[in-house]
């Protein structure tokens, strides 16, 4: 069963890293309780996963789901754990799909929880569901709309084996991405895209993860692609709203790079930006001031993709 897919390219392997702790109800050595499931939690701190063993009542699968899944909701008694799904996110219905599928449909709440929490609602009750015999794979709508990851990566169906235990000192999350990022080439007067797996800790938009690719230049050894911004520039804030990127960087941006047009420099900007579905133009502000030209090229205004820069021959999949 395929686990997680792109939704677009469908090349992307997601990959999770949650670190769990045994719960302190059964005593070392004690047997786990016959029939008994375990029911995922985290702990008050919303930083980890832990579970608590369970023995349900019901006996035929859809029955069984809607037990556990109640189970997952209800407030744990004891003090020191929470349910990992919180009070504020509702399951609005769940079906099944292909065989060993079973799809969760969730209120808009599910969006306003913070990346960890989000991460840990989604370990403990895949890991949870996937417990149960007969269920191979869980996937997460949000009002009947596929769970979307970091801007347009599709969650997909996941499985307990998606989330590995992890016995390091902190929860990490690591997910691997593809970019489309825009280097110079040739003379430095034209632009090539260069197709990246990035890995991300789930914390950061791909916005961010594509500007810090641009801006650090290629990572793996070339003498075809060329950085085309300051490797000193910082992202100040970034912002998208009804399509359009709001961008504003340190002054370090305007140092331009030697042997790089203006042009090239801003619409690798441009072009790697627009690559995304979320985006469609950008603005660009310097130190939150507005700047008329950088070098030649007028920065003022909305900016839309130049794609007749784009050095199509050239363009295509570089490196991981």
């Amino acid at each position: 069963m395929k686990k997680l897919y792109n939704g677009l390219l469908r090349t992307a392997v997601a990959m999770f890293a949650i670190m769990l702790f045994a719960a302190c109800d059964l005593k070392d050595g004690e047997d786990v309780p016959e029939g008994s499931v375990r029911i995922y939690r985290t702990d008050i701190g919303y930083s980890k996963l832990t579970w608590e063993y369970y023995v349900p009542t019901a006996h035929d699968t859809e029955a069984l789901v809607h037990e556990v899944l109640d189970r997952l909701q209800r407030t744990p008694e004891s003090n020191v754990y929470n349910s990992v799904i919180p009070e504020t996110v509702d399951i609005q219905r769940f079906y099944f799909g292909q065989e060993g599928q079973l799809v969760l449909d969730f209120s808009e709440g599910y969006s306003a929880m913070e990346p960890l929490q989000e991460i840990l609602c989604r370990a403990g009750t895949v890991k949870t569901l996937c417990g149960l015999e007969g269920i191979d794979g869980v996937e997460f709508l949000i009002n009947s709309q596929p769970l979307i990851l970091n801007g347009d990566m599709m969650a997909g169906i996941m499985t307990g084996e998606d989330f590995i235990d992890n016995t390091g000192a902190e929860v990490s999350f690591r997910q691997t991405v593809l970019l489309t990022v825009f280097y110079a080439t040739g003379e430095g007067n034209t632009l090539s895209s260069v197709r990246l797996l990035v890995e991300s800790n789930g914390t950061r938009s791909q916005e961010e993860l594509a500007l810090e690719q641009l801006i650090g230049g290629p990572g793996f050894e070339t003498n075809e692609y060329m950085a085309t911004l300051p490797a000193d520039t910082k992202v100040n804030k970034l912002l998208v709203r009804d399509g359009i990127c709001y961008l504003d960087l340190s002054e370090e941006f305007l140092n331009g790079v030697e042997g790089i047009t203006d042009e090239v420099s801003v619409y690798s900007l441009v072009n790697t930006l627009t690559e995304l579905s979320s985006i469609n133009k950008v603005r660009i502000t310097v130190d939150s001031a507005t700047v008329k030209t950088y070098g030649s090229v007028p920065i003022d205004g909305f900016l839309e993709r130049r794609p007749d820069l784009t050095d199509t021959e050239r363009a295509g999949e570089a490196g991981e």
